[in-house]
């Protein structure tokens, strides 16, 4: 392990248009000792072509060229490589501040932690807000923050987060997973850790980009997400962890976010019977449970009825326009 190193992962994938800009943000730290691993995941466009030229100009800076394997199996084979004291993940379609290693490496040192989480800048119709608005104490016990996360109450992004790499040593990102990949893996990642530090300072600038993951209609990999509940649940066992309760909550946020996405794209039956089914499957826990808000039981159950009649209360309210 290269001590005080910063491993960066950025898996790559035809993002010639944001590409620079996202290099250059890291080689613009303050903070100088870092590795830079960028995973070309067959791109199509000249994204292979920048990293190449980046890595000639700077030993730090180390390409790898896959065939299109998806961002969880190039995430993995940055974190199989990566030799740093600490590992950080960026999206290559974004870029940070420059005071961003720096700051986040004394947050660590100074409050002794396993990880430090900042703020984001997000993008959207020319909108920025802040992800974190929270305050939180300077040194958190991470079983606390696993708690908030199992209620979708912290942040799901591994891109906000620099983490001890020793602590968190064969965590990969489930390559079954194809949208919310990024939760599951920040949950069996939180479980490694003792103490998480935060800074509330937006170093990371999340960009939104048409056609994303998070945008596009729904699909068969879509729903894959369906299959976190249950992988949590194993490992949890396997773990011997006890946050069954808060587990529950999982599918009520998975039929939510697969709602709003169904609501923004064209409307298709066979999706929306999915989600009837599993918003009846899990109805009475809904309406029981405390920790569902009076919004999401509104939203399971007219969802449980038909989903049509959630789009239709959707575009009433938000006029067609993608809004989480």
């Amino acid at each position: 392990m290269n001590k005080g190193c910063v491993s960066v992962v950025i898996p790559v994938y035809n993002v010639e248009k944001y590409l620079k800009e996202c290099i250059d943000s890291v080689i613009r730290q303050t903070y100088t000792n870092w590795e830079l691993i960028l995973i070309d995941d067959g791109s199509c466009d000249k994204s292979g072509e920048i990293c190449d030229e980046f890595s000639n100009r700077d030993s730090r800076i180390h390409v790898l060229h896959q065939i299109n394997q998806g961002v969880s199996f190039a995430r993995n084979k940055g974190i199989e490589i990566a030799k740093g004291e600490y590992l950080i993940f960026i999206d290559s379609d974004d870029w940070i501040d420059n005071q961003m290693f720096e700051e986040m490496i004394k947050a660590i040192t100074d409050r002794k932690a396993d990880a430090c989480y900042c703020d984001r800048y997000y993008k959207d119709q020319g909108k920025i807000i802040n992800a974190l608005p929270e305050t939180f104490p300077k040194l958190i016990d991470a079983k606390n923050v696993l708690i908030k996360h199992l209620h979708y109450g912290f942040i799901a992004s591994p891109w906000l987060g620099m983490i001890k790499r020793d602590k968190i040593k064969h965590c990969y990102f489930d390559t079954e997973i194809h949208i919310l990949e990024d939760w599951e893996y920040n949950f069996r990642m939180l479980s490694k850790l003792d103490t998480i530090t935060i800074l509330k300072k937006p170093f990371y600038h999340y960009r939104t980009v048409i056609g994303s993951a998070s945008k596009s209609k729904l699909s068969p990999k879509k729903l894959t997400c369906f299959l976190i509940p249950n992988k949590v649940n194993q490992y949890m066992q396997t773990h011997n962890l006890s946050y069954e309760e808060e587990a529950k909550y999982i599918p009520i946020f998975l039929i939510n976010h697969m709602l709003v996405i169904l609501a923004n794209n064209d409307f298709e039956i066979q999706y929306s019977n999915y989600l009837k089914k599993e918003s009846r499957k899990h109805f009475f826990y809904a309406m029981k449970s405390k920790s569902v808000s009076k919004r999401q039981k509104i939203y399971i159950t007219m969802s449980a009825i038909s989903p049509r009649i959630f789009c239709f209360a959707y575009h009433l309210k938000y006029g067609g326009k993608y809004h989480d």
